[in-house]
């Protein structure tokens, strides 16, 4: 009997060994086997910049870009005179450069993934299995963002501006030709009023509408624009975008001082109805 208990214990012992080795990895916290990958590595950079976005350019009033509008509560145009101005100005308009912002700067390249640990060795005792495959890595970072906008290339933008200058004067000639001459002679007189509007950040669009008087114009075209702050080839800093914004507040405020309460609603209204989409005007 006591032969028979020594063997039964003998066996339990072996088996209990056996198992411990099976079961048990070979590298704590790793399942046995083959490699893991570990998390995604950081995106690339991002890529370079085009223009930046919303960068808008003054641009000289003449004959050619003046509204129909106004050029007909200016000097008076017949319906027919209208009909071939827009005419004009609309050609002009698709033939002419455009000046938009770039967009930024495409992502970068996805990070690789890390490798993962070597798999556990193999299992110890006299039946021991072989470790079994590790867990995949994880998928590699996505790419980095877009880099900012960059200042437009000055060659193409000198390019540009002497494309428009050639559209312009063809449509301010080819309006010429459409006017009387008691019109032409009136033309130079309101092209300055114009310009006034211009300076003041006052919608030529309202020229008929707000009747300014002789006099208002020549308080309007006292007013000295905003000194701009100085800016080198790259983006405007955050300290000068409030200092344009600011100087523009400024400047808004002298030139509504100007106008009449009745003025000042019509004004205010035609803002409201068409926003103002960056510096520097429309």
């Amino acid at each position: 009997m006591q032969v028979n208990a020594y063997r039964y214990l003998t066996i339990l012992s072996v088996m209990a060994v056996c198992t411990a080795a099976t079961a048990q990895p070979g590298m704590p916290g790793m399942r046995p086997g083959g490699q893991r990958m570990g998390p995604g590595g950081p995106g690339g950079p991002g890529g370079p910049g085009g223009p930046p976005p919303g960068m808008r350019f003054r641009r000289e009033i003449t004959v050619a870009t003046v509204p129909v509008k106004a050029l007909d509560a200016a000097i008076h145009l017949t319906a027919a005179q209208k009909k071939q101005i827009e005419a004009i100005q609309t050609k002009m308009r698709g033939s002419r450069p455009s000046f938009g912002g770039g967009q930024a700067g495409p992502g970068g390249q996805r990070g690789q993934g890390r490798p993962g640990g070597q798999g556990g060795q193999r299992g110890q005792g006299a039946q021991g299995r072989p470790g079994g495959p590790g867990r995949p890595g994880s998928q590699p970072g996505p790419g980095g963002p877009g880099g900012p906008g960059g200042m437009p290339d000055m060659k193409a933008m000198q390019a540009m501006m002497a494309t428009f200058s050639k559209a312009d004067k063809q449509a301010s000639n080819s309006i010429m030709g459409v006017l009387t001459p008691v019109q032409k002679k009136a033309l130079p007189g309101a092209m300055k009023n114009f310009r006034v509007y211009q300076q003041s950040r006052i919608p030529l669009e309202l020229y008929g509408d707000l009747k300014l008087t002789p006099a208002q114009i020549t308080r309007l075209s006292q007013i000295k624009p905003p000194a701009r702050p100085q800016m080198g080839m790259g983006r405007p800093t955050d300290a000068q975008m409030a200092a344009m914004r600011s100087n523009r507040d400024k400047e808004q405020k002298q030139v509504m001082a100007v106008l009449t309460s009745g003025q000042r609603t019509v004004f205010q209204n035609y803002e409201k109805a068409h926003p103002r989409r960056g510096f520097g005007g429309r």
